[in-house]
């Protein structure tokens, strides 16, 4: 990973794609939202889709234009696609702006029998809805879009470095820090996102000038039942492999190869760690680098609906003098660690 890595946040680009089926694909590194908004109304299948880039100017407002041959404001640009396309009912277009302004994240589409709460993010923050429905005069369900406005979260940084490590595995007592590396609505009622944390291992304290020799154990991968749940909420097929639900998130979430969520089999890690003999009171620290996914309900997001996370060993720990600032411990010479992995 680079010193500082952070995903394009904000929106950047919008589209409007027209199939005759719900297997219409979105432009390169769009995300299509997977809600028809035609849904119940005949006609065309229609998907708003949105890009999000780190070299585009960011959305800082978006709207729904109302009638035939409508034209946006001043500074704003148009899709020209009719959301309405083929269901009869109002002509009504999306339109959005890159003037100067706060931000648009993210973004999504509620289909319901009757007009759905406003979306909240699982921070608790809450969407902007559209007052538009995007079937209005068309029949069919209740079909609204909403949006996330706020400033991004800082940029995430190398969660490879030492460094990092010993400011965030989260000692007892320490807050536990995680960073948000994407969201996307992944089905018609759920948003995916996506983050990185470490977990606490084991903190082991060691007295003065008394030798140790302790045994660690730690886990890499993904466990197989979470991996089948999460792949059957997002539409893979009961008994789908590691790669098939990994494929489908990666395909869903439209991340590049660089990008990519991996999952491995689950696996213990054993290890044989010999503590010298030390005139002070150390605290050794082991952790697990954590790359989640989480889903969430668009409008009761408090708990997961699915969870999965994939556990990475750092393969580094860090002495703490007790009391004192944690430092790196020196590299041990060999034959001082012994690893020892077991597949589950």
């Amino acid at each position: 990973m680079s010193e500082q890595i952070q995903f394009s946040q904000a929106i950047t680009d919008i589209d409007v794609i027209v199939g005759d089926s719900g297997d219409v694909e979105p432009k390169h590194h769009f995300l299509k939202i997977p809600v028809d908004v035609n849904e119940g109304a005949g006609g065309k299948y229609i998907y708003l889709c949105y890009q999000r880039s780190s070299d585009g100017q960011p959305v800082t407002g978006i709207t729904v234009l109302e009638g035939k041959g409508a034209t946006p404001p001043a500074g704003w640009q148009m899709n020209p696609t009719d959301l309405n396309q083929g269901a009869g009912g109002s002509y009504l277009y999306i339109a959005w702006t890159h003037q100067r302004g706060v931000p648009v994240l993210d973004l999504v589409v509620q289909s319901a029998d009757h007009e759905p709460s406003v979306p909240q993010d699982y921070r608790g923050r809450m969407y902007t809805r559209n007052p538009t429905d995007l079937n209005k005069g068309a029949g069919g369900k209740y079909i609204y879009l909403s949006y996330l406005q706020h400033d991004p979260d800082p940029a995430m940084p190398d969660l490879n470095s030492p460094d990092v490590a010993k400011r965030y595995i989260p000692l007892p007592g320490h807050e536990h820090t995680e960073w948000e590396y994407g969201r996307a609505q992944l089905t018609p009622y759920a948003m995916c996102v996506r983050t990185f944390s470490y977990s606490l291992d084991k903190a082991f304290n060691q007295a003065p000038h008394t030798p140790e020799t302790i045994t660690v154990t730690t886990h890499e991968g993904a466990e197989n039942s979470a991996v089948t749940t999460f792949g059957l909420e997002i539409g893979v097929t009961a008994g789908a492999s590691y790669g098939g639900v990994e494929a489908a998130i990666n395909t869903k979430m439209a991340y590049s190869t660089s990008q990519s969520f991996t999952l491995d089999k689950w696996t213990d890690i054993t290890r044989t760690v010999n503590l010298p003999d030390s005139p002070d009171s150390q605290r050794f620290v082991w952790g697990t680098l954590c790359d989640t996914v989480r889903l969430f309900s668009l409008t009761n997001p408090n708990t997961p609906i699915a969870e999965l996370t994939q556990r990475t060993d750092v393969h580094f720990d860090y002495t703490q003098k007790l009391p004192g600032i944690a430092d790196l411990v020196a590299p041990r010479a060999a034959g001082d660690d012994q690893y020892t992995t077991t597949p589950a």
